[in-house]
């Protein structure tokens, strides 16, 4: 008897060892290889810190079998949701100036992708650095999203290349964001420009493109914000844009299903890239936004509430982080899982606010969200002195 409880338990210590071994090789293989998102593998992680728990503190028996359970479904979590090779996939990726698309073009391509990098000015210092790696696995080419004509030229000129193998891959990196300030102060024009880019922009391009990706069963990863799910105050032009381009995603992603298209959005935090931290270009945002202003709404909103908006930019811009590597590993997660996610955020913070904006009441969610970006101590001139629309020319 003692001899079959013996045995019993050394099957058990040598099944669960292998497995055990299985998910840290397998873990170790996934995420140091690609130097990808650790917080991918987060849930089978759990099962196996679980699964050691139950082994320690259940009796013997129990606890070896339990354990022997968690690792089972921790080794065929991490394998469902395994990393793909890069070796022999081409992606093709938006707005590769500078910021994320320029720092993701480099990235890919020192992982294996063939990627094709799209620029807006091809004689830009981006492109040119792009352009000086001199390989056939990373092409540089100038395509502006909100032209036509010139996006289903590059889709001719990408096809010709790929030949029968078909687009693994597009990231609409693409955007721009235009003023900051109260919804009715900012111009209908710049509402336009931020949909124009943001939104249509990206409608346009992923159509085009469609047929090549569909072809590889590939996937499509948008890049967001969190001001396209969460109404931050000051925000309307650019939030409204990526709340478009969100609604757009999740539909299509639903739609491409049957195609085994994959589609993923990614809301990155607040970080300095290209023009966001650029103290020059939010003081010229904010004279052109002066000039462009209505005497009436320069009188109820007043001088001082103006020159506050703009003191905040000066002050939060250089806040943004610096580091873009945690959302280019977003990024890479999204493109090279097995299983990706519909919607990526990279920041704990985000969820904090997403979690106040869904469950708290608005009263207080509205109050929190108009404070994000621009906190304003002040309020508008004619709310102060109950002169609204007392403008007199």
């Amino acid at each position: 008897m003692e001899n079959s409880s013996a045995s019993v338990l050394g099957l058990y210590g040598f099944i669960t060892a292998v497995l055990g071994a299985a998910v840290a090789i397998h873990f170790q293989k996934s995420e140091a290889r690609l130097n990808l998102n650790p917080f991918t593998s987060l849930p089978s992680l759990l099962l196996f810190a679980g699964g050691s728990l139950l082994y320690i503190y259940l009796p013997l028996h129990a606890g070896l079998l339990l354990f022997a359970v968690c690792c089972c479904l921790a080794y065929r979590s991490i394998c469902s949701n395994g990393i793909l090779s890069p070796e022999g996939k081409a992606v093709l990726i938006t707005g590769c100036d500078s910021g994320f698309g320029h720092t993701l073009a480099k990235r890919l391509y020192s992982i294996g992708f063939h990627v094709f990098a799209m620029v807006l000015q091809e004689g830009g210092d981006g492109a040119q650095e792009l352009k000086s790696v001199r390989s056939n696995r990373l092409t540089v080419i100038e395509m502006d999203v909100t032209n036509r004509e010139m996006i289903h030229k590059v889709q001719k000129e990408v096809a010709k290349q790929l030949g029968n193998q078909g687009l693994f891959a597009l990231v609409n990196n693409a955007g721009i964001i235009v003023y900051i300030g109260d919804a009715e102060i900012i111009p209908t024009d710049a509402y336009k420009r931020c949909m124009e880019v943001n939104f249509l922009g990206t409608v346009e391009v992923t159509k085009t493109f469609l047929p090549l990706i569909r072809q590889a069963k590939g996937r499509i990863v948008n890049i967001s914000s969190p001001s396209g799910e969460l109404p931050f105050g000051s925000m309307s032009a650019y939030g409204t844009s990526k709340a478009a381009l969100e609604f757009f995603s999740d539909i299509l992603r639903q739609e491409m299903k049957a195609w085994g298209v994959q589609i993923s959005i990614i809301q990155p935090g607040a970080t300095k890239t290209g023009q966001i931290g650029n103290i020059d270009f939010w003081k010229q945002q904010h004279e052109k936004l002066m000039d462009g202003l209505s005497p009436e709404l320069l009188h109820d909103y007043g001088e001082d509430y103006f020159a506050e908006i703009q003191q905040r930019m000066m002050i939060i811009g250089p806040l943004f982080r610096q580091r873009v590597g945690p959302v280019i590993d977003t990024i890479v997660t999204a493109l090279l899982v097995q299983n990706p996610k519909p919607r990526y955020t990279t920041e704990f913070v985000i969820d904090v606010l997403k979690a106040l904006h869904y469950f708290l009441p608005s009263l207080v969610s509205d109050t929190i969200l108009n404070q994000v970006f621009i906190a304003h101590t002040l309020v508008p001139k004619g709310v102060r002195k109950g002169n609204i629309g007392q403008y007199n020319s």
